[in-house]
């Protein structure tokens, strides 16, 4: 077992010391909690948090879910809302919206995500999830509006003040994945451990609605504006502004969350450990971190099953995520009017939805791993059925729609929810957050890969090839 953060640093104050092994710190400081399978003695019940239960601190730690969960919906319309929007550019800027400006705006995002999970899974580790939440939600709002508002001489040069847009929004977007994952871990810690898994997984399932929502809007904004050059201005003006209202709702709760209990015990219990040492070490543990190669040597292993999961899944997911509406048309689902592609798409994000609470409420009786190979197992004979059966997907647009739904679904009921929660239960608490940021970040780049790869391999070979591939 990795070395806890107190030996490992103890073993940097003194490099003779003995390093003993130990199980780490992830399952948090109480004895109950230090044995994983003990988590599993009593089935959960979902009332059980509604109850204003001050002595065990029961609503604070659901108001701690709660906030968590609200922000990664604002992730997930900012992020899923983008593939409806480059629709509408398409048809509002016909000719002058093109391909590398589709990649450009995609990919601001995607880059800015890699540096939010990055930067901000930094920031909660050494200044507490509570900073992290609320400077997440800032950007948040501020990208949004940006959004909203992008305005150039050029119709060339507001693509770019959008693509500078999102990218600040993407910096928000990818922040909110360490620090809503740690803070519901942990949260859920202080209630019950046998139910963490389900509540970051209800967090996580706030991306599924936000899907669903960007949807909604999108649709509600064309019918009231048509799709006149005016009605569209409006419509992806109005569909990316809409995501700063849930980040302003909910930052005023932000800045009044109060530090996870785990962490701020783990930052006493480290700043209570360094008064025996030497000034120079006190300076090195006040900062809250160890180096990246010591964390690198002693957790590689987690890392690279964590990191290089999310990796490998995320050029599969978000090169059909990002493209839904492409995909849709091929097989002549939603052609015709944007009405038509924004309703197919949301009836895609109504079926991926059940996936994703399948997930939270089956994962501590079917496991984090064996959830994890079904589905992997699943959406591999799936995108084989797509890819073999591609002509007859397309004389058949409904039986297209029942297969690519089912991937949807196995996405949530699978490896999309165990790679956002096994970061956040493998790593010690001070570590937790940078150990989970740099999984993710990992994540976006196999997304940023997926996404750029996705029409040149269309082009250059065939559509069924992409499934396949």
């Amino acid at each position: 077992q990795p070395l806890s953060l107190d030996q490992a640093m103890s073993a940097q104050a003194n490099p003779n010391l003995e390093q003993t092994r130990l199980i780490s710190e992830n399952e948090g400081s109480n004895d109950e909690n230090s044995n994983f399978a003990s988590c599993f003695k009593r089935p959960t019940n979902l009332l059980h948090y509604l109850k204003f239960s001050n002595t065990n601190g029961k609503f604070t730690s659901l108001k701690t879910i709660l906030v968590s969960g609200s922000g990664f919906f604002c992730d997930a319309y900012d992020m899923f809302v983008i593939s409806m929007v480059k629709e509408v550019l398409k048809a509002r800027y016909p000719g002058q919206f093109t391909d590398a400006d589709n990649a450009m705006i995609s990919a601001a995002v995607l880059i800015g995500a890699v540096i939010g999970q990055l930067l901000f899974g930094f920031i909660a580790d050494k200044m507490g999830r509570r900073v992290g939440l609320i400077s997440t939600c800032g950007l948040l709002l501020i990208g949004a509006i940006w959004s909203a508002a992008a305005a150039a001489p050029t119709v060339k040069d507001m693509f770019v003040v959008l693509a500078c847009a999102r990218g600040l929004l993407g910096i928000g977007i990818g922040g909110e994945y360490p620090v809503a994952a740690c803070s519901a871990s942990e949260a859920s810690e202080e209630v019950e451990p046998q139910e963490r898994g389900r509540n970051v997984l209800l967090v996580f399932s706030m991306q599924g609605i936000g899907a669903v929502v960007a949807n909604l809007v999108v649709m509600f904004a064309l019918a009231v504006a048509g799709t006149s050059d005016q009605g569209l201005d409006f419509v992806w003006r109005f569909a990316f502004g809409f995501g700063a209202l849930p980040a302003a709702a909910v930052f005023w709760h932000r800045w009044n969350f109060q530090e996870t209990r785990n962490f701020a015990q783990a930052k006493e219990k480290q700043g209570f450990n360094s008064k025996s040492n030497s000034s120079a070490d006190r300076t090195e543990q006040a900062t809250g971190s160890l180096p990246w190669m010591f964390i690198l040597g002693e957790y590689w292993k987690p890392l690279l099953g964590t990191a290089g999961g999310w990796f490998l899944w995320d050029i599969a997911f978000y090169a059909n995520t990002m493209f839904v509406s492409e995909i849709l048309t091929v097989f002549g689902v939603g052609k015709g009017s944007l009405m038509a592609t924004a309703s197919w798409t949301l009836l895609i994000a109504c079926i991926a939805l059940p996936g994703y609470l399948a997930a939270a409420f089956n994962i501590e009786s079917i496991g984090r791993k064996n959830l994890q190979m079904v589905g992997f197992l699943a959406i591999t004979i799936l995108f084989a059925i797509m890819g073999f059966a591609f002509d007859f997907l397309i004389a058949h647009p409904f039986v297209f729609l029942i297969v690519y739904g089912s991937v949807y679904f196995f996405f949530n009921f699978g490896p999309n929810s165990t790679t956002f929660l096994l970061p956040s239960e493998l790593f010690p608490t001070l570590i937790r957050a940078r150990c989970h940021g740099f999984s993710a970040a990992m994540g976006k780049l196999g997304a940023v890969i997926g996404t750029a790869a996705f029409e040149p391999l269309a082009m250059h070979t065939s559509k069924a090839a992409v499934f396949l591939v």
